[in-house]
């Protein structure tokens, strides 16, 4: 099945079937960032708002985490996939995530009602552990927002009352934040128990000698007041509104201050704009975040279009610059460069 509908209040309600062939294939197999960045793609499909525009997609991760010790989590997100001329419309996506097993009962059912802006992702990144999806193993169904799925009798608007709402909440009116983070220009009011909760970098300096009751402002140093905003959007709310804009400044500042959802999402984002033209850039990005997944993968696209990044404007003013780290991981890098240099030998 492929349907849905829209009130006129844009909350969109989704239902859509996905059956997903060779599971036992994909399960396996190593996150090496070759396809999608290691994501299981659904067909697109339709909201109903226009059923000839198909604009949502599932993306499916059997290796999503760069942690070990969080690698035994499949993930299950939503993404909305309209032009970019649409950047700006949200929409409210209201309706459950569940797998049909081998008898055909749902299980793992898990409601989602969120905010979707267009190229943005949502839902579970820690859906099922792979030793139960294991135990379903077969042909692995996935429904998502099925409108029926609610119990009957009782509000389908009583997600709303959820935590991630309650807290979100918290980011917007900054009601009893315990704590000041400064920066030359701005500050930001936060709470301490989320700054613990979600990084573990934030955790360490917050309890450091057990005077985290004493600790009332911090200071961030070498951190853009707009990108470290980003930070704490993703901290409380699990997103961040026009990620791909950010993604780049983003990717180091998660990774310095240990938030592995936030960099995991760069990472993505990265990886689905990489090009001719952004491939040098990218691959210094991915060094300083620490990301040699996503270098890997940029080396691999290098290797695999060398005529078109050697003639980019962007390889082009690096060269001249001579000592720019991009270029000189692009030299070290590249079987393209290495072959090139070697054809100049005698």
């Amino acid at each position: 099945m492929d349907r849905g509908y829209v009130d006129n209040k844009k909350v969109q309600q989704l239902n859509y079937e996905w059956k997903v062939n060779n599971f036992e294939e994909l399960f396996n197999k190593k996150s090496d960032y070759e396809d999608n960045y290691g994501a299981v793609l659904s067909d697109e499909f339709s909201s109903g708002i226009s059923p000839n525009k198909k604009t949502w997609q599932l993306n499916l991760y059997f290796n999503n985490y760069e942690n070990p010790e969080n690698n035994k989590w499949v993930s299950l997100l939503l993404k909305q996939t309209a032009p970019v001329v649409h950047k700006m419309i949200k929409f409210i996506v209201d309706g459950t995530f569940y797998i049909l097993d081998k008898k055909n009962e749902r299980v793992m059912i898990k409601d989602l009602r969120k905010v979707f802006m267009v190229g943005f992702q949502n839902g579970y990144w820690e859906f099922i552990e792979k030793k139960k999806l294991w135990d379903l193993k077969d042909e692995l169904l996935v429904l998502v927002y099925d409108t029926d799925s609610n119990l009957h009798g009782l509000p389908s608007k009583i997600e709303t009352s959820l935590i991630a709402n309650d807290i979100k909440e918290l980011y917007r009116t900054k009601k009893g934040s315990d704590i000041v983070i400064k920066f030359e220009e701005r500050e930001f009011k936060a709470h301490k128990v989320l700054l613990h909760a979600r990084s573990s970098v934030f955790s360490a300096m917050l309890t450091q000698d057990n005077i985290s009751s004493q600790i009332s402002e911090i200071s961030i140093p070498r951190v853009k007041a707009d990108i470290f905003s980003k930070l704490l959007e993703f901290i409380y709310t699990d997103q961040v509104i026009h990620l791909d804009e950010f993604a780049q400044n983003l990717l180091e500042v998660a990774e310095r201050y240990q938030v592995k959802a936030l960099k995991h999402i760069c990472e993505v984002s990265l990886s689905q704009f990489l090009s001719a033209e952004n491939a040098l850039r990218t691959l210094t990005v991915a060094k300083l975040g620490n990301s040699q997944k996503l270098a890997d993968y940029v080396i691999k696209f290098i290797n695999i279009n060398p005529a078109e990044v050697f003639q980019s404007n962007e390889y082009k003013q690096w060269e001249k610059e001579k000592l720019n780290p991009g270029l000189i991981i692009f030299q070290n890098s590249t079987d393209f460069y290495q072959r090139k240099n070697a054809q100049k030998r005698p």
